[in-house]
């Protein structure tokens, strides 16, 4: 099986893995044997469950994602057949088109954690999928497809009534990418900085350490008390628990009025039916970035990796792996020792690590003025060029108005208008409206400037 013998040593818990690519699933064993496994999958009778290293295009902007993932049961001494009740989803071609791409984490708990947490990773893709909305306004359809999942859970079979699950899904259109999170699992983008690698968080952990999470249950009618004042060793009028990094070894945890129920340690969540009396809601928080080259990958993971892990370290480490399956496997590996070295057991883990590959981050900034011109019919050219760049898959972010003056290395007179860029990268600005032969040499991304072959990559116009 690809990569076990070189991660054997490293994870001595990994008795037994799932490896599953694409639909398929099959498993193997360390001394090699495997089977086929029928059904779905099973925390019961199954330690891990991983994807191997699968690659996805993006043709609008000309790069791919490569991605691998893996989800460790947690170690329970005192209940060693628990299932595994995280869950993670993995969908590419959204709607049927190559630029959008979804990678989602769902964390479950309660007794039927494992049950919430496998509806909600069914059901959110599937109304995101079939949401007309989703490409004109993803910010708004991800937000009313967490509430519909929602919804649907309470009115379903399954039991919610102390169990649900949190989820932190990752949406990819085109060179933008859009992060909804409810609960405290994370997701982490890694930035180069000159000769570094840092950490950006793209969500925010949604538990009562934040004041304005605290704040907003309590306003819903929520007690919020440790476990150690809520049985009387710790003044409960303290209403100050640290920091969330250094303190976590008995978080703040919502209850109701009279009750010593429910007692979550998170502010958001799906499901959870009588904690969303005192303020716990499945509405996500939703960040947006766009990808550049200086994205190398992003994380999406469970809080079973952050426990003991800064954003950084886990940016840290994956970093030093070209195989996204190495970097989950010695990710996974890491968090499962901190856990035994802190504690007598783990929580489940699994993390979902996406790399942004072939990315050029072609951006050039440019105000131009044109002097045998008037501003007017500038813009007419323009705004012609960017139609042009639209219909071509080429993002450009125009204004109109454009003034003041451009200094710029590779500008020069071409085919009766101007070439704007360098090396091959640029854009043409044709010189009048009855240059349709330069229009058509764009249209097919290809002319000649100062004796060399250009073609059109992206340009930002900027006043």
């Amino acid at each position: 099986m690809k990569n076990m013998d070189r991660i054997g040593n490293d994870l001595p818990w990994l008795d037994h893995v799932e490896e599953k690519s694409g639909e398929g699933m099959r498993s193997a064993t360390r001394d090699g044997d495997e089977k086929e496994e029928l059904g779905a999958y099973s925390g019961q009778i199954t330690h891990v469950l991983a994807h191997t290293l699968n690659v996805v295009d993006v043709p609008s902007h000309k790069f791919k994602l490569a991605y691998s993932v893996l989800t460790q049961r947690g170690y329970y001494p005192e209940t060693p057949e628990k299932e595994n009740q995280d869950n993670y989803c993995i969908k590419t071609n959204i709607q049927g088109n190559p630029n959008v791409h979804f990678f989602g984490v769902f964390d479950g708990h309660g007794l039927l954690g494992t049950q919430c947490s496998t509806f909600v990773k069914d059901r959110l893709v599937d109304i995101l999928s079939n949401d007309a909305t989703l490409l004109d306004d993803p910010v708004k359809a991800y937000s009313a497809a967490f509430l519909t999942t929602n919804e649907e859970l309470h009115n379903s079979d399954i039991d919610d009534s102390m169990s649900g699950t949190t989820a932190i899904t990752a949406l990819v259109i085109g060179n933008k990418l859009y992060v909804a999170n409810v609960g405290d699992s994370r997701a982490v983008l890694a930035v180069k900085e000159e000769n570094r690698v840092v950490s950006q968080d793209l969500s925010w952990d949604q538990t009562p350490f934040r004041k304005d999470e605290c704040e907003r249950v309590k306003l819903c009618g929520a007690r919020v008390l440790s476990v150690d004042q809520v049985e009387g060793l710790k003044d409960p009028k303290i209403q100050s628990w640290g920091d969330e990094e250094t303190d976590g070894g008995d978080p703040p945890r919502l209850w109701v009025q009279d009750g010593m129920y429910p007692g979550t340690a998170f502010t958001r969540s799906v499901g959870d039916s009588t904690a969303e009396k005192i303020g716990v809601v499945a509405d996500p928080e939703v960040s947006i970035v766009q990808l550049t080259s200086s994205h190398p990958f992003f994380v999406v993971a469970s809080d079973g990796v952050f426990e003991f892990l800064s954003s950084q370290a886990v940016v840290d480490m994956v970093n030093k792996y070209a195989d996204p399956w190495d970097a989950c496997s010695a990710v996974t590996a890491e968090s499962y020792k901190l856990w035994l070295e802190h504690e007598n057991r783990t929580d489940d883990i699994t993390i979902v690590i996406v790399q942004i590959k072939d990315l050029t981050n072609f951006t050039l900034k440019l105000s131009l003025v044109l002097q045998r011109r008037g501003i007017h019919e500038l813009n007419g050219h323009l705004a012609a060029w960017i139609e042009v760049c639209a219909v071509n898959g080429v993002e450009v972010e125009g204004r109109r108005g454009i003034d003041g003056a451009m200094t710029e290395d590779g500008v020069g007179e071409a085919m009766g208008g101007f070439f704007v860029g360098e090396g091959k990268h640029g854009a043409f600005i044709a010189d009048s409206a009855e240059e349709e032969d330069s229009q058509e040499k764009i249209v097919k991304k290809r002319w000649w400037s100062g004796g060399r072959e250009r073609s059109l990559e992206s340009i930002v116009v900027i006043d």
